[in-house]
């Protein structure tokens, strides 16, 4: 009789050991779940991927932002540069407290510089031939227009 009391009491105990093993899969499931939503939501934040059009303060502000995407766009705009050449792109803006936005990027390249400079004694010296001598004169308008006001900002940037 005591065997068979033993017997259950064995079988009660893995019962209950299975439930809480399964209740605890499905929690540490969950926090994972959570985790990885999290992470997704504070990388599209902070690399702004989530967002196609981009929010700022002020026209000024958005006339800025167009110069500094056609920097971090450069090398995919053309692959050889030819001097007097253009790019224009139109890029789509919202400026908090105005209606509509537009954003005109111009990216010109506007052929080459030498570079200065002078030999350093008593370092490995090469002489560079050709256009790699030459720093790469690229000149960006960007003008942004939120409801009748404009603004514009140019840079003039040596690659």
């Amino acid at each position: 009789m005591g065997n068979c009391r033993d017997e259950r009491r064995a079988a009660q105990l893995k019962m209950r050991q299975r439930g809480v093993a399964l209740a605890g899969a499905l929690l540490i499931a969950l926090v994972v779940a959570l985790g990885l939503v999290l992470l997704f939501n504070i990388l599209t934040r902070f690399f702004r991927a989530g967002e196609s059009v981009r929010t700022y303060t002020t026209i000024q502000a958005a006339a800025e932002g167009g110069v500094q995407f056609a920097l971090s766009v450069m090398p995919q705009l053309v692959e050889e540069f030819i001097p007097n050449r253009c790019t224009t792109l139109n890029l789509p803006c919202r400026v908090e407290g105005r209606s509509s936005c537009s954003n005109t990027v111009q990216v010109c390249y506007e052929g080459y510089s030498y570079v200065g400079g002078t030999e350093v004694s008593g370092a490995m010296y090469e002489p560079l031939g050709g256009t790699a001598a030459k720093g790469l004169l690229i000149r960006i308008i960007s003008t942004a227009t939120a409801d009748g006001q404009s603004a514009r900002v140019e840079a003039l940037v040596r690659r």
